[in-house]
This record gives C-alpha cells, structure tokens and sequence, in this order.
C-alpha cells in the first residue's frame, strides 16, 4: 500500500519510452530516486510534522496524511465543521480504476488515514468519536460521500504503547531495495498472538522462508508472476505511468505519484520526449530489467507479512487500514522495513487467476478461512547493511486536503 511510501506501489519504473517511438532502460535505484538532495525540500516538508500550538484537528490531520495509501495519491478531502468536528471524504479524481478497481486499497489506505488521525489526537489529549459512512457505504465503485465523520473529544491522553507507534511516525517508510536475508523478521512485533483473531475479526502473522519454505516459495512465485502480468498489462501500466513525476520541479508541484529524480530521465524529460502515453513492449530491454530487480529484491527476502480479515466490506477495509498502520509503525520500532507486493491482491480481470491462489496460500496459513479476504501481502526484514537512507515520499501538505 504506500506503494509509495506507504504508497500501495511495485517497485519503481525503469522505463523509458521517447516520443516519436523506442524505449531506452533508466539506470535508477530501486527506489526512484538518487538519494535525499535528490528531492525538494519543499516536497517532503510534512514529514517534519507540524507546530505543536496549531488547532488540534489541523495538528492531527498533519500527522495523518503521512499514512501509507496506494500509489501516493492521498485522496483525501476533509471539511472542518464547528469547534471539534470534521467531515473525511475522498476525491475521486485521484483514485486508481485499473489497478484498483473497487478501491478496496484506497479504502486501506484511508483506514490507515483515520488510524494515524486517532494516533496523532491520542497525543494531544483528545480520543475520536467516529462515524464510518453516515450517508451509506458506497458499492463496487468509491464515490465522494463521507466516508467518516469525527468529533473530538477529551481523553486522558495516550498510553505508553501509543506513544511509542507515534514516535515511529515521520520514520516509517516503503523499503523496496534489498533486505537482509540472513536475518529472519520473526513476529513479535505483532500486537497480538500470530494468527489470533484481533478487531472486526482481523488475523494476521508472518510467513518465514526458512520456517515455512514450501509456503513462502509458492507465495514469492505468485508474487513474481503477479509483478509480470501487471508490467504486461497495458492499461494497468499505464496508471502508473500516467503519475510519474519526473525532476524536483514536478515532484514540488505534484507532491504525489511515482518520484523519479535520474538525472538522464529529468533531461529527456526536460526536452519533451518522454512519452507517457504508451507503455513498453514485455520484451524490452526496461521491462526486462523490472523483472531482474524484483527478483532480486524477492531473492533477499526473509519473510512475509500478512493480513486477512473475515469481511471484504467498506467497514472491513477500514478496519485492515488501521491493522496495517500499527503493524507497520511496531515493525518499525523493532528495526524492520515492510514493502507491499499487492498485485496478485488486485481486482482486475487479468490477475484473477492469481488471486485465487494468493487466497488460497495465505488462507492454508491461516488455518482454513475459506471465506477470508486476504487485504495485504508485504515483503518483511531489515535493509540490507549496504541499503543506504529511505527517502519519504513526497506529500502536498494539509491545506491540499482542506475544503471550504
């Protein structure tokens, strides 16, 4: 999910295709970019976190828009109301039709949004009292109801264990480079027993390649497969292609989407012949390179994190954004990085056949569920020694998110 930083996103694009025709491979790291100065200051603000003497719905909402959501788009919209209250909805104009075509990871991602929201009040003093759809869930396709009201209210203020998953805010990042393979995650950082039914009949756990090696080896090929069809896929590529910011001055103006920063993509860029309009052939020499880097980020995997809820309703969806924002934030606390391999996960036509065996993997895991959606799949372990610093995806800032 934050693909992007927690942006829900595969690896990076490496691709190039110049208008007038041809493709030509980008040597960029496996995260996107060339390293921190690489990325305007401006662009990453947020992620210092906001003044402590702002109103405390708008100290929150800072704090909540670094939450983990597919592709960075953080779509977004809240309207403040009264002294205590605010209105969550989502902007339709920033949701993903190809890759995602029910919003189930959008409405993950926006789960995660209220999670960090309740999070971030807890330190304040204040607890939620939150309202999921006050108008009626929307059906296959999202839609700019509320998705939640909330209002504010006093508490006693945050618990020892909530103020150590905030301290782990502004470090949380997508790590789609290599792991440590030599070191096993384990899964101790799970607020609960592995596999033991948590919230909104939540479960969730660990699958270690050493422990559970034919279940992890049938779960990495799926994921290898899965990370295929979607480069093959022309309509599923192009999403992403589609939200490629190239160059610090298209990161600044965005602050979204896919951050690219090689400086040989930024001057094509720069003289008009990046094309984003037509994805690569499956056998070009880029595509061919995506597949190699995966592999090797899969090749240094120790572990997988996993989550299934019994629901695959909108209540259902929200409740596993939440479950992955604090399973995140603990993972970070204990020194590992998560990164998450959702394709076979998604709805559309083409992965179908894939999806049923991702469910039926994780499911076998889980000690049965038939009826179980399997909400997020993650790679799970600690940078490899050589990994070199995470940089935050960009965000566009409270006031992006404000409506009058």
């Amino acid at each position: 999910m934050n693909r992007a930083s927690s942006t829900h996103l595969p690896a990076r694009r490496k691709f190039i295709r110049l208008s007038g025709g041809g493709v030509i491979a980008a040597a960029l790291p496996a995260a996107g970019c060339t390293g921190p100065a690489a990325i305007p200051d401006s662009a990453i603000a947020a992620w210092r976190g906001p003044d402590d003497s702002i109103e405390i719905r708008r100290w929150a909402l800072s704090w909540a828009i670094l939450a983990p959501n597919p592709h960075n788009r953080q779509p977004w919209q809240v309207s403040l109301e009264g002294g205590d209250r605010l209105t969550l909805s989502l902007d339709t104009d920033r949701l993903l039709p190809e890759t995602d075509p029910y919003g189930r990871q959008t409405m993950i991602g926006t789960g995660a949004m209220l999670g960090l929201l309740a999070l971030a009040a807890a330190q304040r003093g204040h607890g939620l009292e939150v309202s999921e759809f006050p108008e009626g869930a929307p059906g296959p396709v999202l839609d700019a109801r509320p998705v939640a009201r909330v209002r504010f209210i006093a508490s006693a203020g945050p618990t020892q264990a909530q103020r150590e998953l905030f301290a782990q805010v502004s470090r949380r990042h997508t790590h789609r480079g290599r792991y440590d393979p030599e070191r096993a995650p384990g899964s101790g950082f799970l607020d609960r027993s592995e596999g033991s039914p948590g919230p909104a009949g939540l479960i969730e756990g660990v699958i270690d390649r050493r422990r559970h090696g034919a279940r992890f080896d049938a779960l990495d090929a799926i994921a290898r497969e899965a990370w295929r069809l979607e480069l093959s896929t022309p309509r599923t590529m192009l999403e992403s292609v589609r939200l490629l910011r190239i160059g610090a001055a298209e990161i600044d103006r965005y602050r979204d989407g896919i951050t690219i920063t090689s400086p040989l993509l930024v001057a094509l860029n720069a003289l008009g012949l990046v094309d984003r309009e037509h994805a690569p052939d499956i056998d070009s020499m880029s595509v061919r390179g995506q597949v190699a880097d995966f592999d090797a980020a899969m090749d240094s995997t120790p572990g997988l994190y996993w989550l299934l809820s019994d629901g695959n309703g909108r209540r259902d969806q929200l409740a596993a954004g939440r479950a992955y924002l604090r399973a995140q934030l603990a993972a970070t606390a204990s020194g590992l990085v998560m990164q998450p391999i959702s394709q076979a996960l998604q709805e559309y036509p083409e992965m179908r056949a894939l999806h049923g065996r991702v469910h039926a993997q994780v499911r076998g895991h889980a000690g049965g569920r038939p009826d179980a959606t399997v909400q997020m799949l993650c790679r799970l372990g600690r940078p490899a020694a050589d990994a070199g610093s995470i940089v935050p995806a960009p965000r566009r800032g409270l006031a992006a998110h404000l409506r009058a």
